[in-house]
């Protein structure tokens, strides 16, 4: 009989656990692209155009809260939500950052099972930010970071909804 490799099973769950949180991201994209379409109210492939041609997302997210100034303006509920909102975006695009650029580790002295595999700085990075306070994600953590994004993005779609058509 084969005997079971539980450091093969926690890397399968690992990368399933990580595609799976990268993917929730897609959705946080998505509707800051529909609420940045909704507010221009310029025709959706100029606005398209425009957005996806900034590939930095603080860059984008910077373009999206000065367009919102404009927009929302005379609301100021719904001005106070976006920034809410907007830093809220600012925080996870952090996250979203370390799990989709940091190294995966593996020690298979780790008697957990879900921390056999973990995500850290890359171990050349010498800069104050990956040595100072390192970010650690683990199976769960990333797991949890991925829930994170989902509900994210469920608050952009309701957001989008209260935006008004120009």
């Amino acid at each position: 009989m084969k005997k079971k490799n539980p450091g093969k099973a926690a890397k399968h769950e690992f990368y399933r656990v990580l595609g799976a949180a990268l993917a929730q991201w897609y959705g946080v994209e998505m509707w800051l692209f529909k609420i940045f379409d909704r507010m221009t109210g310029a025709p959706t492939p100029n606005n398209s155009a425009i957005f996806y041609a900034v590939i930095n997302a603080k860059t984008r997210l910077e373009m999206m809260n000065e367009l919102a100034l404009v927009v929302l303006r005379h609301d100021t509920t719904l001005s106070k939500e976006w920034i809410k909102l907007s830093e809220k975006v600012k925080d996870k695009s952090k996250k979203r950052n370390h799990i989709a650029h940091y190294m995966p580790h593996v020690d298979l002295r780790v008697p957990d099972i879900n921390k056999i595999w973990r995500l850290e700085p890359h171990q050349h990075d010498i800069t104050s930010r990956a040595k100072k306070n390192p970010q650690i994600y683990d199976t769960h953590r990333i797991e949890e970071t991925g829930a994170e994004f989902k509900m994210l993005a469920k608050s952009l779609e309701e957001f989008f909804a209260k935006v008004p058509s120009p």
